[in-house]
């Protein structure tokens, strides 16, 4: 039983030493190996369709969503769902589209479904009125970089994989809650996606940010196929896996912001 349990904690041991040897190696803002993006023809940018499920008013908010409309890409449009037109954040969604007139933007109001996932239902909903190639799946507190987009379809064109999932970087802790909260997600969420993808291959896909393509979506019948799954995201990812799809990262980084958590409202989850 104690050579046992000593294998045990050795195993564990050295996993947690994996997690943290990759995690440092490929953190966020780590110089990246590929060339320098350069404009090329319009041709090589597939058009993107963000989608953005939404509901109620995260942290910073406004520069979040601002985050989207500051990308180096030639052709997007960004699509946000809310349950209903009583959402505190559309006042914020309305603010920072108005600042960009040049950028399409959509705002659908869904409902609430009784039995399927919400967040799916968004999606399937977004996805009904979008025009893009691509989809790129991202939560209301996700923040990027104005590259983001430019390194993620560089994989997609570069790998043909249908289905790129970011690591993600919990940020801006202001209580002890937020502070726990984001270190467990740099760390054991985003350290476990990590290695495990240099280790074994094996992509976990996290559905903070999913560039996915639209036909190959399309395929399994959109994301409405998803609706009955509480953990779409890693539905996703194994089922194009199982379809013969190609999943990739290429470890593009995106920012969670969560600033003011309280244990309450982790535990609330």
């Amino acid at each position: 039983m104690k050579i046992a349990v000593i294998v045990l904690l050795s195993i564990f041991s050295i996993y947690l030493v994996l997690i943290t040897f990759f995690t440092i190696k490929y953190r966020p803002g780590r110089k990246r190996n590929s060339q320098v993006f350069k404009l090329k023809p319009l041709v090589s940018f597939p058009s993107v369709s963000i989608l953005k499920p939404v509901k109620g008013l995260d942290d910073e908010l406004e520069a979040s969503l601002e985050s989207f409309y500051r990308l180096h890409y030639p052709l997007f449009e960004i699509l946000f769902a809310v349950d209903d037109w009583n959402d505190p954040a559309l006042k914020v969604i309305r603010k920072v589209a108005d600042k960009y007139p040049h950028i399409k933007t959509i705002i659908l109001a869904t409902g609430q479904p009784e039995t399927q996932n919400p967040k799916v239902h968004k999606l399937a909903t977004m996805e009904s009125e979008s025009r893009g190639r691509l989809l790129w799946v991202t939560d209301a507190n996700v923040r990027v970089e104005p590259n983001t987009l430019l390194e993620l379809v560089e994989e997609y064109h570069s790998t043909g994989a249908s289905l790129i999932f970011s690591p993600i970087q919990g940020t801006s802790s202001h209580t002890f809650a937020s502070l726990m909260e984001n270190t467990g997600l740099n760390f054991f969420t985003s350290g476990n996606v990590v290695t495990l993808w240099k280790l074994f291959r094996q992509p976990i896909v996290v559905g903070k940010s999913m560039l996915i393509d639209s036909q190959a979506l399309k395929t399994f019948g959109g994301f409405s196929y998803f609706k009955d799954y509480l953990a779409e995201d890693y539905v996703i990812g194994k089922s194009f896996q199982q379809k013969g799809f190609k999943v990739s990262t290429n470890f593009t980084w995106v920012a969670n912001i969560n600033r003011q958590a309280t244990t309450r409202s982790c535990s609330k989850g």
